[in-house]
């Protein structure tokens, strides 16, 4: 943190700030007068003899730019590890113990923030004012002298997170500088923050969050499209494609052969965060959220969902109602995407679209069953013997084994019109995957975020083998 005027994050009834001592704010120092002689001859000495670069910085804390509160003094410890500071309070000032706490904690935490390099935070606290009582899993007192109460705070969660988010911004506007990129950037501030000495000056990347919330890329121009890129305080980054000439989409394909087929990839959105692993991602057709746990894929009627741990996957199917009937399937695979079991929801309607009846048909273990419930209730078990089934019986031949289960129920247990439609079918489920994967592959190629770059790899990795790929917009 260089030493300049500072604004405190996290402001609500107050504004608090650190204000270097200046001739012209003798009002503010005025204030202070309650406060160690010592530490004011610190302040004032300090702006004359230190510079902006200095580690040593000592400080007025200011309420509302005109008040002085309180002294702060901050030094790194030997091993520049962690940030040391020391704070007196000017208690005539507050009206009860619990504001001064939480001013000390508002004070502590934008440090935390603004010196991310720094391991912990050791506060040497010259009030009488109990922070591990305040918050016993933020601070831990440490015994260094009997007539002193020093805390430490852990940093460790800016510690990991700032230089992962300043390294993906930096690596981002490389990439985009090699694809000749250029872009417009809006900075989300915190709210009521003053800028201080930096307005209207480059804010450098190792300082920029120290006034944003946000900072957002727009206006990323390529041949067929522009994108947006967020990336907020917190480690969310989200990544958004828009078509600068049309937004139609297709319906989701289920062809055999896609290899021939051009994705349409003319609008999509990416969220994920960079300490978490995996994303989220949505382009009208399909949406995925991966993660530590779970893949989930979802299209307008299909989902599916694995297991990572588990090594299991989900898979339900939703069909339209065609010829006064519909279909819904849940499968559920093995760890080589064998099918274990498998329970298919055939649904009748009346001319009037009134529900008319259910059958339900399991398939376990080798063999099945099926149950008719009516409209008003009553149910059928029509089949209830271990009938054996071919070991055929697989992913690819699913649509044809349904489709003869079909003809069976019609010609067999179906009465009074409730027909099942022989134009009801589970798509291929495996060219459903091999869809998505090769339109995540074809996205791969142009995202500029090399995190995000890296999961969706990860994605691909674990659903399809990689092929070799040249980064480029579109």
């Amino acid at each position: 943190m260089k030493y300049k005027n500072i604004v405190l994050n996290g402001n609500k009834k107050y504004q608090y700030s650190l204000k270097k001592y200046e001739r012209e704010r003798w009002y503010i120092f005025d204030y202070l007068k309650n406060i160690n002689e010592d530490l004011l001859r610190i302040v004032k000495e300090s702006s004359i003899s230190y510079s902006e670069n200095s580690d040593y910085q000592a400080y007025m804390l200011v309420r509302n730019e005109i008040i002085g509160v309180g002294v702060v003094i901050i030094d790194t410890s030997c091993d520049e590890k962690d940030l040391e500071v020391l704070v007196q309070l000017d208690e005539e000032q507050f009206r009860t113990e619990k504001e001064m706490e939480k001013l000390i904690d508002q004070l502590i935490d934008s440090l935390a923030l603004y010196c991310y390099d720094k391991e912990n935070i050791v506060v040497d606290l010259r009030n009488d004012i109990d922070l591990e009582k305040y918050n016993e899993f933020k601070y831990i007192r440490e015994i260094l002298f009997s007539s002193s109460s020093t805390f430490k705070r852990s940093n460790n969660y800016y510690n990991t997170l700032l230089p992962l988010l300043i390294r993906e911004m930096k690596d981002t506007h490389d990439v985009l500088t090699i694809w000749r990129q250029s872009w417009w950037e809006e900075l989300e501030l915190v709210p009521d923050i003053d800028l201080d000495d930096s307005k209207n000056k480059h804010v450098t990347y190792d300082e920029i969050f120290n006034k944003a919330l946000a900072v957002k890329w727009s206006n990323i121009k390529s041949h067929n499209a522009v994108r947006e890129i967020t990336f907020n305080i917190d480690g969310d980054i989200s990544l958004s494609k828009l078509s600068k000439f049309f937004d139609i989409y297709r319906g989701f394909i289920y062809k055999d052969d896609l290899s021939n087929t051009k994705i349409d990839s003319s609008r999509y959105k990416f969220n994920y965060n960079l300490l978490k692993k995996g994303f989220k991602f949505e382009n009208g057709l399909f949406s995925i959220k991966d993660d530590r746990f779970y893949t989930e894929i979802k299209a307008r009627n299909l989902e599916i969902m694995k297991l990572k741990e588990a090594n299991s996957t989900r898979i339900t199917y939703k069909s339209d109602i065609i010829d006064n009937s519909s279909l819904t399937s849940d499968i559920y695979l093995d760890g080589n995407n064998e099918i274990e079991k498998c329970h298919v929801l055939f649904t009748t309607y009346g001319c009037d679209g009134k529900f008319n009846g259910n059958y339900f048909l399991d398939i376990e273990n080798g063999t099945y069953s099926l149950v008719h419930l009516n409209k008003k209730g009553d149910a059928y078990n029509y089949i209830n013997d271990a009938i054996y089934v071919d070991h055929d019986f697989s992913l690819e031949t699913l649509d044809n084994r349904i489709n003869g289960f079909i003809n069976d129920i019609n010609e067999i247990y179906c009465e009074d019109g409730r027909y099942i439609s022989l134009k009801l079918h589970i798509p291929n489920l495996r060219d459903a995957t091999k869809y998505v994967v090769d339109t995540m592959k074809q996205i791969e190629e142009e995202i500029p975020l090399p995190y995000l770059s890296k999961q969706v790899d990860s994605f691909i990795s674990a659903n399809e083998l990689k092929i070799s790929k040249v980064k480029k917009l579109q």
